[in-house]
């Protein structure tokens, strides 16, 4: 007996081992990672916007009368950005496959490797490991509904369909695309499915079946037909809020997004001397069992689940100082909730250690599958930070919820803890009726070793390493890298250490030789670092060995860092460093081609240029004086806000200005008053002001960093127009900068006033950014696209002198319906075209119509969206151009010319939004970039069309700008 008494108490010890969480990753709505969910957090802010159009057009769903048939009243889902761009390549998926996969794979996918990362645990040091994979998982039949909507056929759909819909893939994939050999499986519990699987993973690693675990939860919404479905059942909230503990409480809003956590055994993080961000100290799974009815909570289940946690711990019900609750925000569930709270762990508090709940749903809505590892994240984030942060859509107490010994946080507030380390406890509770509970505490950072031997000498520790798939996705990690070691407080050693040995190391490859972080930052900006064996020669390596190694690494070789760092045991630290930017594409239904493709022998190819945006290092002094401002806006408060608190004079006519000279003119630009702006720089080829500083408002979208903000092409035209202005009028203090809805002018006009840089052109965000021209090399291998034979592909303008050679490209890649369209009758040479093209079996269909004739357009897409062969591509090739220098250029110049070619694109863009478009590409062109003399008019036109691309990509739309030289 006493045998077997050791035997259950050591069982006991095993199944209430504390799990590390050492790593977390997320995509939520209105925050893309981590980071941006902190900032979310502690501002209070929400993630619930309005149904974009790329999602669907919910103005055929809505109505605002609930009992409307077949209708929503919904018109706010927490939705992230762009669920159908995917790097596809990058997890060795084919693009004939990719298109079929359900996005919750995609977007589970993605996060599980940035949790890898944030770890600092390269893919290859675990394949083959002990890793399981949990994740709780949200409907599959919408992504099938949507290939069905398409119009494909069981027999199109195939194999990629089948697995590709299969929730048991969604862990599955993850452990075949990383090679572990642990269990993968997937929870639907409903809205507690992560938290349960985050249960299951911790009980699998505590019986040492794993050694690592993923686990989280994912979430997606792709079809209206289920909001719908809610609707009717009067679940969602009228107003479209989680109001969650609020009298107002009407339902929950819906939400998507997906959370991953890396775990481990405590005891082996400590050994391995991880990062450990909290401990879980343990958790519990119950069911409702038969309560009033099927989805009717039961708060007696809920206090049992509790209770269950709290006791496999040492921890008392009063250490507990915070509660994640599951707080959908109705206004029979809320109390429930509460009131088991209360009776579990308020019942035994002092007054002065009340117990604090919150809810996230309150900030993104119902995650649904995904809902309790938000949670948990955001636990971790309060405890790391020391923070409660508030619950928000909150106005006056439900009359039925009794606080007792808990209280809301109704501002963001320091976390005081009652015990040495703060404890806190996650609630998801399943409408099916199956619960969880999970007790997190803070782990204390001290706790962690830190290395502090000094490194052997000679040992390549000032060489960072970067590396990825394609040479965009390098491009875009390279200026992550920049931003990050601009700001960071981490050695530079560590760094280094770090990147080379807890990275993938994969064929695109960069390195850098440096003294700092900030060096190489200033370095990475300037593009001074080496791509190949040669460039080694200008890298700071003191001796030839070292530039062998960076050689042989920047030729593609495996270079075994870990064994070359082993030289230093204890010398170098792991840090946290950015994540791979995933270099997403569109995969979306029978999705068949994205852009023209080149051949390398081709000349434009051989000169194919990127804009990109390099982050400039002010280091000029806040307190540094400013001359005088004399600032042209039309709105008065837009001014205050830009200006930051600065000092100037308003006004908003450039004629109340009666002498101009010695003047510093800051103008905000207003899309309505393009005209006005126009005379105004010609006012100026007469009088010269001291500066000129023209601003506006997000026309670029800068890299791939997110924004909430939408470009807006009327600035982008506006600022093209100004590269031609500031080169022909040739005052030498001319500037323009683009600022965000959040920016102010105070750092960048002091950077201006205080230097004498050369820079005039200028972006700022959340730092100051300037424009550079890359060159864009080719990738080693580009499949050849091949366009729809059974599809239609508009080309406007396509008489002119590109038209031809674009109609042989689309030809000789398979299209077989082509529209063209000119302004006037079609010409004998294009007309012999045609009938050569008919000889082939090629349709070319010619309709003399304005471009930029809104309703002749919308008749002609009418007329081949109910052809046999729908509309699948765009070239917008329509355009006129009348030169004149700007001081003699008239408006009905001006006007011709932006009509022609940014209004009819616009309409293009208006008529085609909500069609399957494969591609909707703009012929613009190199003056827009460089702002041409003399063609002031032309560069605006073609400054619309680029900053539509942009707005079109950040609407999930397909798009291409080629600026032609």
């Amino acid at each position: 007996m006493q045998i077997q008494k050791g035997h259950q108490e050591s069982k006991d010890n095993i199944m209430n081992e504390p799990i590390a969480i050492i790593s977390m990753s997320c995509s939520l709505p209105g925050a893309p990672d981590v980071a941006a969910f902190e900032t979310l957090l502690e501002q209070g802010l929400s993630g619930v916007k309005e149904i974009p159009l790329e999602r669907w057009d919910n103005k055929k769903y809505y109505d605002p009368n609930p009992d409307a048939p077949g209708k929503s009243y919904i018109t706010k889902l927490g939705l992230i950005e762009n669920i159908k761009a995917f790097d596809a390549p990058f997890f060795g998926i084919s693009p004939r496959e990719a298109p079929f996969i359900d996005p919750q794979q995609r977007l589970f996918l993605e996060q599980c490797y940035n949790a890898l990362e944030n770890a600092n645990y390269p893919v290859r040091s675990l394949r083959g490991s002990l890793t399981g994979v949990f994740a709780g998982v949200g409907a599959s039949h919408e992504y099938y509904s949507q290939l069905e909507q398409a119009g494909l056929s069981h027999d199109e759909m195939g194999m990629f369909a089948v697995t590709g819909k299969a929730l048991n893939m969604i862990p599955g994939r993850v452990t075949y695309t990383f090679d572990f050999k642990g269990p993968a499986v997937s929870f639907d519990t409903a809205c507690s499915s992560s938290l349960v699987a985050i249960h299951y993973a911790c009980q699998s690693l505590k019986t040492r079946e794993i050694d690592f675990a993923l686990a989280g939860g994912v979430n997606v919404l792709v079809r209206p037909e289920s909001i719908v479905n809610l609707c009717k059942a009067k679940a969602l909230s009228l107003t479209s809020e989680c109001k969650t503990f609020d009298e107002r409480a009407d339902g929950y809003v819906r939400a998507e997004g997906c959370g991953v956590l890396f775990l481990k055994r405590l005891a082996d993080a400590l050994r391995d001397n991880d990062t450990i961000l909290a401990v879980i100290q343990a958790s519990a799974v119950s069911n409702d069992g038969k309560t009033a009815g099927l989805t009717v909570p039961n708060g007696k289940s809920q206090e049992e689940v509790m209770r269950k946690a709290l006791s496999q711990t040492s921890l008392s019900s009063s250490d507990i100082s915070y509660i994640e609750t599951h707080g959908t925000g109705t206004p029979l569930g809320d109390p429930i909730e509460v009131h088991a709270i209360n009776q579990v762990y308020g019942a035994q508090r002092s007054p002065d250690n009340p117990l604090y709940l919150g809810a996230v749903k309150t900030n993104l809505g119902h995650l649904e599958s995904a809902a309790g590892v938000a949670g948990i994240i955001k636990v971790i984030l309060s405890l790391q930070k020391g923070r409660i942060y508030k619950n928000i859509n909150f106005q006056r107490l439900n009359p039925k919820i009794k606080l007792d010994n808990t209280r809301l946080a109704l501002d963001s507030m320091d976390w005081t803890p009652h015990t040495s380390l703060k404890c806190a406890a996650v609630n998801a509770f399943g409408f099916s009726g199956t619960n969880a509970h999970v007790i997190v505490q803070e782990f204390p950072a001290k706790t962690r070793q830190k290395n502090t031997l000094p490194a052997q000498t000679g040992l390549l520790s000032n060489v960072l390493v970067l590396s990825a798939k394609s040479q965009s996705a390098l491009d875009h990690l390279a200026q992550r890298y920049q931003q990050y070691l601009a700001t960071t407080s981490d050695a530079f050693s560590d760094i280094c250490f770090t990147a080379a040995t807890c990275r993938e190391h994969y064929s695109y490859r960069l390195a850098v030789a440096a003294k700092s972080a900030v060096e190489a930052s200033q370095m990475l900006q300037q593009g001074v670092f080496a791509s190949s064996s040669e460039d080694t020669k200008s890298l700071d390596v003191h001796t030839p060995e070292r530039a062998a190694l960076v050689s042989e690494y920047l030729q593609g070789r495996d270079v075994d860092w870990r064994d070359y760092y082993s030289a230093s045991p204890g010398a170098f630290n792991k840090v946290s460093l950015p994540n791979y930017p995933f270099d997403r594409r569109e995969f979306w239904l029978e999705k068949k081609a994205v852009a023209p493709h080149f051949s390398a022998d081709d000349f434009a190819v051989q000169h194919l240029y990127d804009r990109t945006w390099n982050l400039l290092h002010a280091n000029v002094p806040s307190t540094a004086e400013l001359p005088e401002l004399w600032v042209i806006a039309h709105d008065e408060l837009r001014a205050q806000k830009v200006l930051g608190g600065l000092k100037y004079q308003c006004i908003k006519e450039v004629t109340q200005l009666e002498d101009v000279a010695h003047k510093n003119i800051v103008f905000l630009y207003d899309e309505q008053y393009f005209t006005a702006f126009v005379h105004w720089c010609q006012q100026m080829f007469q009088h010269q002001p001291a500066r000129f500083i023209f601003v506006t408002e997000n026309a670029y979208a800068l890299n791939d960093k997110y924004t909430t903000d939408r470009v807006n092409p009327y600035h982008t035209m506006a600022s093209s127009f100004w590269k031609s202005f500031r080169n022909e009028l040739g005052l030498t203090q001319n500037y323009t900068i683009d600022l965000d809805s959040r920016s102010t002018l105070s750092e960048v006009l002091r950077y201006i006033v205080h230097t004498t840089s050369a820079e005039t052109q200028f972006a700022v965000r959340d730092a100051i950014y300037v424009p550079r021209l890359k060159k864009k090399p080719l990738p080693p291998e580009h499949p050849e696209v091949l366009f729809d034979r059974e599809a239609s592909y508009l080309i406007t303008g396509g008489t002119g002198g590109l038209g031809k050679p674009l109609m042989e490209y689309l030809i000789q890649r398979g299209a077989k319906h082509l529209i063209i369209t000119s302004r006037t009758e079609c010409a004998q040479e294009t007309q012999a075209f045609i009938e050569q093209a008919r000889k082939k079996q090629v349709a070319i269909k010619h309709y003399s119509c304005d471009a930029a004739d809104a309703q002749r357009m919308k008749h002609l897409i009418t007329e081949i969206e109910h052809s046999a062969h729908p509309l699948r591509g765009i070239f917008h090739l329509a355009g006129v151009i009348r030169n004149e220098l700007l001081v003699n250029l008239r408006d009905k110049e001006v006007d011709e010319v932006l009509r022609a070619k940014a209004n009819s694109a616009l309409i293009l863009h208006q008529l085609t939004k909500n069609l399957h478009l494969d591609c909707f590409v703009l012929f613009s062109s190199a003056a827009s970039i460089l702002g041409s003399k003399g063609q002031a008019n032309y560069v605006a036109a073609n400054g619309f069309l680029d900053g539509l691309a942009h707005l079109r990509h950040q609407q999930g739309l397909p798009a291409l700008a080629i600026n032609w030289g």
